[in-house]
């Protein structure tokens, strides 16, 4: 079976901005958006944690005019009075450079306040600063510490992304039994990524004994879930002539699926495929 090259996720986006406050949508169905930000910004006045939805609903444009800059306020308002989803959020616009001229040293610095007073999505997005390293240094220990604390409060982001650095021994010992039971950790939470993970391990023989079989079982599942390069590596299987479960047919509509899914090799492989069988 070939090597299949890990997928490891450092994605920040898909976490950065954060509002747990679900009665928003309550006072949206008695009113229009504008209404609703003029009540929450009344809200703001009493309470921080308002503040920061109010910034949510200026960065997604949720019924006003999309607005970093007034987002960025009420963030920065919502931290300072001690909410720490408001310095999560001002830190993400320092990261992405919404708003505010992107830097890394600030977000780092309200990451670090978030994850000092418990919120765990602090933890991961420190992991990841320091895992990038970009303005701050590359801090391959640091990123390991805030990546395992994340992890150890069940934000399982973390998890992948700290079985990774034991797979490739980034500033530790290379330790494929510990990555792959953080694959699993993840994966059995339902965490994608943690079982595509886990696939890899299972596809390359690390920290479990080779199996195909569970590696396919597990790209199919995360296939599923959209996730492209699962598609794509089941594809390999059911491609390979030496598979127990070569299956052309079935390959072919996998590799379709990544390249539907955005996944430039898919696309490359089908048309391959579709060259080599006309």
């Amino acid at each position: 079976m070939n090597k299949i090259i890990i997928f490891f996720i450092i994605i920040l986006n898909n976490v950065v901005y954060s509002s747990k406050h679900n009665d928003i949508q309550h006072i949206s169905t008695k009113n229009d958006d504008k209404s609703v930000v003029t009540l929450l910004e009344e809200e703001c006045n009493k309470s921080n944690k308002r503040c920061t939805d109010i910034g949510i609903m200026y960065i997604n444009g949720n019924g006003v005019k999309k607005n970093y800059e007034k987002a960025n306020q009420f963030f920065k308002k919502s931290c300072t009075l001690g909410f720490m989803e408001g310095c999560l959020n001002e830190a993400s616009s320092y990261y992405l450079g919404l708003g505010y001229t992107k830097d890394y040293k600030k977000a780092e610095v309200l990451y670090s306040k978030a994850c000092e007073n418990g919120y765990v999505q602090g933890c991961y997005n420190l992991g990841v600063l320091y895992l990038i390293g970009n303005q701050i240094g590359q801090n391959y220990l640091k990123a390991k510490i805030f990546f395992d604390k994340s992890c150890q409060k069940d934000f399982y982001q973390g998890c992948v992304n700290l079985g990774v650095i034991y797979k490739n021994g980034y500033g530790v010992k290379q330790d494929y039994f510990k990555a792959t039971k953080l694959y699993k950790k993840a994966c059995d939470a339902g965490l994608t990524e943690g079982c595509f993970n886990l696939g890899v391990s299972y596809n390359n023989g690390e920290g479990v004994p080779h199996n195909y079989l569970k590696s396919l079982k597990l790209y199919e599942k995360t296939c599923q879930n959209g996730l492209a390069k699962g598609c794509y590596n089941a594809a390999t299987i059911y491609h390979d002539t030496n598979s127990k479960v070569y299956d052309t047919k079935k390959a072919k509509i996998l590799y379709k699926k990544a390249c539907d899914y955005g996944f430039d090799k898919g696309c490359i492989n089908l048309k391959k495929f579709r060259r080599k069988n006309k």
